[in-house]
């Protein structure tokens, strides 16, 4: 066996990558094929010697391709990754809501409103047997999008028990406050990763649907005087969607 020595840089495939968050670097080299080993060990957790941040967590080793005299490889192609110790433990992770990334899509919803209308300019009022009146309401899809190390078992539960809720507090998404009911929570899409050091992190993206006139629970009433949106509710006095807060959608609350 031998170690980093037994080494030659190659400058070809050589890399600096560089952010506002993290640092990396890939250097080629090259040895005698048996020994590959000594010279990969050697590396694994050494620092780079012109960015002493950085520190190698990967070599990928491949043959050249050419042959020794006693059969086999004869030349070993190391491809080495430094990256930033500190930051390369966990990386990018964002634990708090309000640094994720948001995204907002504009759309609507054609509602049919028939009774309680009446025709523009006379005093005529649509009834069941006429034409609907089908009003655009405007909405919105947001969603923000984040990396997180705090998922666990119990947090896939809490997030998941909050779709198809409303909110029944006022709830903020990127210091944006929004009144109780307005918004329906569709989805946490959720994939899991790891950072360069192995450690599990996971990209989560939360979905809502907002409504800028009415809250989801609201339903046009054309018998109530004026006819117009009015909340509904089961026996139980319980609104179509459950009313809950959206604390559990907070990683610090897992």
């Amino acid at each position: 066996m031998a170690g980093i020595d037994d080494l030659t840089k190659k400058w070809e495939g050589y890399k600096e990558t560089f952010t506002n968050t993290s640092g990396s670097i890939t250097a080629i080299y090259t040895c005698d094929w048996d020994k590959r080993v000594g010279a990969r060990s050697d590396l694994l957790a050494t620092y780079n010697s012109d960015y002493t941040y950085l520190v190698c967590n990967q070599v990928d080793i491949e043959a050249l391709g050419d042959a020794a005299s006693g059969g086999g490889p004869e030349t070993a192609k190391l491809t080495v990754t430094f990256v930033d110790q500190v930051i390369g433990a966990i990386e990018h992770v964002q634990n708090v809501p309000s640094d994720w990334m948001e995204s907002w899509a504009g759309g609507g919803e054609a509602i049919t409103i028939g009774e309680g209308f009446h025709w523009y300019g006379t005093t005529k009022k649509i009834k069941g047997e006429d034409i609907s009146a089908v009003k655009i309401f405007p909405t919105a899809s947001i969603s923000i999008t984040g990396v997180t190390d705090k998922i666990t078992t119990a947090a896939k539960g809490k997030i998941l028990g909050c779709i198809g809720k409303i909110n029944s507090v006022a709830f903020s998404i990127k210091n944006k406050t929004y009144p109780v009911g307005e918004l329906l929570f569709l989805s946490g899409d959720l994939q899991e990763g790891l950072d360069s050091l192995g450690n599990s992190i996971h990209t989560l993206t939360y979905n809502w649907a907002y409504r800028s006139d009415i809250t989801w629970n609201e339903f046009w009433n054309p018998t109530k005087s004026p006819a117009g949106f009015q909340a509904i509710s089961d026996s139980n006095n319980d609104g179509v969607y459950e009313s809950i807060s959206f604390s559990n959608l907070v990683p610090s609350n897992w």
